[in-house]
């Protein structure tokens, strides 16, 4: 009988954190922590995860050799890893910072700073690059969901390894920001910057996210805008952008062939 009794005191306690925990307790981190918990035992992440077909890429796409004449632009670390992009991209991102020549650029989504010390390396001597990541502490304290994949890419030992170590002067040009998109107060570098790269998380909620704030930072809308891992095995980013394109001034975007970069130019005109 006692054990009875122990198991309905437990039973009731446990009712009552679940619905404290599904409806005020969705307000604090540790509660929505335990709910992607729940999700996760009860196989649901699975399910939401099953795909039917990939996302039909709908941009329209150019050729590198159509965007631009490949210049001497030099390249820091060409050997890329997992979670990089790929040689080929680089090259196509050194020589447009190259023919734009930003004075301010922004990165969302640092990673380990290959791209970083490459924006650093090929724009103006005096520009000013600075890169946001999300702290590995703060994966569970995320706006939106994050992608499994992207944890793996989160759950590293420091952000901007790659340029924190680099020999090369231009690395004293980068500031490192940290914090999640989805809340990082970008205010201060609203209407500043002249290059964005968006290669944060590849969830869909967060790449229009970052699109929309790409746009505010572009100094009086005008500059250059590019985005990474525009491919079917992104769901979240293909489909984003296959919406975004549809209004202005996102609808001139064009997706670079045989990369998985898409690019919005904007006139300084």
């Amino acid at each position: 009988m006692n054990r009875i009794f122990k198991f309905l005191i437990r039973y009731i306690l446990t009712f009552g954190s679940v619905i404290f925990i599904f409806t005020v307790g969705i307000l604090f981190s540790r509660c929505r922590w335990l709910i992607r918990k729940v999700s996760t035992q009860l196989g649901i992440d699975e399910i939401m995860e099953q795909k039917t077909e990939p996302p039909e890429l709908k941009l329209p796409t150019v050729s590198v050799d159509e965007i631009l004449p490949f210049s001497d632009n030099p390249i820091a670390c060409p050997a890329a890893k997992d979670g990089n992009i790929s040689t080929l991209e680089l090259l196509v991102i050194n020589s447009l910072v190259g023919s734009c020549n930003p004075r301010n650029v922004f990165e969302i989504g640092t990673f380990n700073g290959r791209t970083t010390l490459n924006l650093a390396l090929n724009s103006m001597p005096d520009a000013k690059v600075y890169t946001l990541d999300l702290p590995a502490k703060e994966e569970e304290n995320t706006t939106y969901s994050i992608e499994e994949f992207d944890k793996l890419f989160i759950r590293k030992t420091e952000s901007g390894s790659v340029y924190k170590t680099s020999e090369l002067n231009e690395k004293d040009k980068i500031s490192q920001l940290y914090g999640d998109s989805g809340s990082f107060d970008f205010s201060p570098y609203f209407n500043e910057m002249d290059f964005v790269f968006v290669d944060g998380s590849h969830h869909y909620e967060y790449i229009i996210n970052d699109s929309d704030i790409a746009l505010k930072l572009l100094k009086k809308g005008k500059g250059m805008i590019m985005w990474h891992d525009y491919d079917p095995g992104w769901p979240g980013v293909a489909m984003a952008l296959n919406d975004i394109c549809r209004k202005e001034p996102f609808d001139g975007m064009v997706h670079i062939k045989d990369t998985s970069l898409v690019m919005l130019r904007l006139d300084k005109s």
